[in-house]
């Protein structure tokens, strides 16, 4: 009697250990982020391709952000550089591969926004080949030139029209070319374009004086601001910026031209909307440290946190923009 009971005992509860595996079975498979493999994204490292060489303020942000990313994401978080083609190349190699989440890309706005339309043997890359997970930053764009520059603001500028300027930029497709040469075609110069490898070779031309102005992302040329080497005229922002609250926008001067840089961290467009949420949800909790706040400040960076359908959309509104008015002033493709 013992033995037939511990038995039937053992089967009873072999039963409901069974039913119970299987259960349990099915709830991790609910809680699967779209993996298929009944494991809670991620349970690995993250890695983070910048499209961008090191140094540049695409790396710095990333690298500054990766480590607040740590914390909510229980994993570490490699920031790899796979440069080349405006940013297209790293872009390209992530949203092309496996789409678990494992590995995100941090594209420029101008991939889509500016370089398409004034490089005709740019690669493209479409909006609909890659899903945002959320915008993350912008970068503003301001005009300097060398401190001893006759030109001592931005109406003196204006005001010297028939002057033969030569301007410095990072490149053909580069913010920093497209709000000169609309700046120079709607004010109504004769300006001519100096094409350097990088914003550092082209602020190197302002300070050696080579050029007679140039374009840059504000961070780009802080520190020979502070010294007193070069000085501000304006930024091509929609209105001052906060952390420059002293310096005039070219729009307020009567020349409408707004132009930036926006990133954003993307994955391949298959990724399931349970990994992206996790990742989402992850930056989310990153961008609220205060070492990181205090990263943009320093280097006069501004949040743009905006949702991947947002950001789409501005992105869109953006190259369109822009398309119109290289066409308006004639600009062509390069």
């Amino acid at each position: 009697m013992n033995n037939a009971f511990s038995r039937r005992s053992l089967l009873r509860a072999g039963a409901g250990l069974g039913a119970g595996a299987i259960l349990a079975g099915c709830s991790v498979k609910k809680d699967d982020p779209g993996q298929g493999s009944g494991a809670k994204f991620p349970e690995r490292a993250v890695e983070w391709v910048v499209p961008f060489a090191a140094g540049g303020s695409t790396d710095l942000i990333a690298r500054m952000l990766a480590k607040s990313l740590e914390k909510p994401l229980g994993q570490t978080v490699l920031v790899v550089n796979k440069e080349g083609a405006a940013g297209a190349v790293g872009t390209k190699d992530v949203i092309s591969g496996t789409p678990d989440g494992y590995r995100m890309a941090f594209p420029p706005s101008s991939l889509f926004t500016i370089t398409p339309h004034l490089q005709q043997s740019a690669t493209k890359i479409g909006l609909d080949e890659l899903r945002i997970v959320t915008g993350l930053t912008v970068e503003n764009i301001c005009f300097i030139v060398h401190k001893d520059s006759k030109y001592k603001t931005i109406d003196d500028l204006l005001n010297d029209k028939g002057a033969k300027i030569k301007f410095a930029h990072s490149g053909v497709g580069t913010g920093s070319y497209l709000s000169q040469v609309l700046f120079f075609k709607q004010a109504g110069f004769d300006a001519t374009d100096v094409p350097f490898g990088g914003t550092g070779p082209a602020v190197t031309a302002v300070l050696g004086k080579q050029v007679d102005i140039a374009a840059s992302h504000v961070a780009e040329s802080h520190k020979q601001v502070a010294s007193g080497d070069l000085r501000r005229l304006a930024v091509f922002t929609d209105t001052r910026m906060q952390l420059l609250p002293d310096v005039p926008t070219a729009k307020e001067k009567g020349i409408d031209v707004v132009v930036d840089q926006m990133r954003f961290a993307c994955v391949p467009p298959k990724v399931s909307d349970d990994v992206a949420k996790v990742l989402e949800n992850a930056f989310r909790e990153a961008v609220k440290t205060p070492e990181y706040g205090k990263f943009l400040n320093d280097n006069y960076i501004e949040r743009r946190e905006l949702s991947g359908v947002d950001l789409t959309a501005k992105i869109k509104a953006d190259s369109d923009r822009y398309k119109a008015a290289l066409a308006k002033f004639g600009i062509a493709t390069r």
